[in-house]
């Protein structure tokens, strides 16, 4: 299944530092991936802003190997494994 959504933000967000964006299920089992054309849009941004997509390092074999269902079994609560793998947006300004 793919699903396409907007994710306005609750209040703008400040330009004067650089904001990045993930979106992950901690536990890996749900895959999500940005756009691939233009999956940030600077709506009412200033002059100048920009945003670049990054895409996660590939697990290594022995890692993938490691996971089974004992690993994500014995995951702490918080661990956000999900996290390594997700795809970052960044979004600065001048």
């Amino acid at each position: 299944m793919t699903l396409h959504f907007t994710l306005p933000l609750k209040a703008p967000a400040s330009a004067a530092r650089a904001l990045t964006l993930s979106v992950y299920d901690p536990t890996y089992f749900v895959a999500f991936t940005l756009a691939e054309h233009d999956p940030v849009a600077l709506r009412g941004a200033p002059n100048g802003c920009s945003s670049s997509v990054y895409k996660p390092k590939a697990l290594d074999p022995n890692e993938t190997r490691a996971l089974n269902e004992s690993f994500f079994s014995n995951l702490s609560p918080g661990a956000d494994f999900g996290a390594k793998l997700a795809e970052k947006a960044v979004v600065a300004c001048p």
